[in-house]
């Protein structure tokens, strides 16, 4: 299994506040992706299952129910380096039931 990272900047002026980190694990073929979506001081984290798989339709589906995340700053320029914490608590969602977890996290990104 591989965990990759991926920090996206959008360049339309109109998306100039807007950040995008997501955090990738999965085998080639399939896995978990969570996206933080940062637009000014307000921010949103979005889970889902990823699959090449056309006939799989039994995706766990994630609700996250609380978050919070500290950065180091208010502000970031192209070239800064992002510090970040942030803590989760998501419903998981699948055949077998509902299942509750909650998470944390570091990590650190450079624009």
């Amino acid at each position: 299994m591989t965990l990759f990272f991926i920090n996206v900047v959008l360049k339309k002026p109109e998306f100039l506040n807007t950040k995008i980190i997501s955090f990738v694990s999965g085998d080639g073929f399939s896995g978990l992706k969570i996206n933080i979506t940062k637009f000014g001081n307000f921010f949103r984290t979005d889970i889902e299952n990823y699959t090449d798989n056309l006939n799989d339709t039994n995706l766990t589906k994630y609700n996250v129910k609380k978050q919070t995340m500290t950065l180091d700053k208010n502000n970031y320029k192209k070239g800064d380096s992002i510090y970040g914490k942030i803590n989760l608590k998501v419903i998981k969602e699948s055949q077998n039931g509902n299942e509750e977890y909650e998470s944390f996290g570091y990590f650190k990104t450079k624009l």
